[in-house]
């Protein structure tokens, strides 16, 4: 093989990663919705419906940066960071500045604003890592499956002594996702 990656070793990794992560992510949704009410799954899954909306460029330039990456052009991981990280600042300021009109037009209680507010970061997140996948996947495919792994196992740890353990419920389940988060963007970034 010219390029040296090896493809098959790098599509076991991301699939047996992304195998683990279903049944991490049923765990995860397992310690959620035993230990919070109703309402309070419901917002959960509001906070995530809403974060969506804020994250449908996260892949625009990503697409690109995987061709111009893998053909080594100059300057091709700084642009997409660069532009993903501006295009994620303008999301996260309009999510901040939306997050007060739609909890009140959706009836959402003020109590849980702050959870709103802290989702911003998770956009920040989904495109910045957006960025650094679609990098790696040009350089370093298999890397992408440890990376998830990373991310799975912060979650599903930080989730029992957050959720189980100190009884945070969403609050603690929002930092664990974005610290796992930042534990797998940290272990990218070091490889570029």
């Amino acid at each position: 093989m010219a390029s040296g990656l090896r493809l098959r070793y790098s599509g076991l990794v991301i699939f047996a990663s992304k195998i683990l992560s279903v049944a991490t992510g049923l765990a995860f949704q397992y310690m959620l919705a035993r230990s919070v009410s109703v309402r309070d799954y419901g917002v959960w899954f509001n906070v995530s419906d809403l974060t969506t909306y804020f994250t449908i460029l996260a892949g625009v330039f990503p697409f690109w940066a995987l061709r111009f990456t893998a053909r080594a052009k100059e300057g091709a991981i700084k642009t997409a960071l660069a532009v993903n990280f501006a295009i994620a600042s303008v999301a996260a300021f309009l999510y901040g500045i939306f997050v007060p009109t739609l909890t009140s037009a959706l009836g959402i209680g003020l109590e849980y604003v702050p959870l709103y507010v802290l989702a911003a970061a998770q956009i920040v997140e989904v495109y910045v890592l957006n960025a650094l996948e679609s990098c790696l996947q040009a350089k370093l495919p298999h890397v992408i499956g440890y990376g998830l792994l990373i991310a799975e196992l912060c979650k599903i740890t930080l989730g029992y002594i957050l959720i189980i353990r100190l009884q945070l419920s969403l609050l603690g389940a929002l930092t664990s996702i974005i610290i796992g988060v930042a534990a797998q963007l940290t272990y990218y970034s070091s490889l570029l």
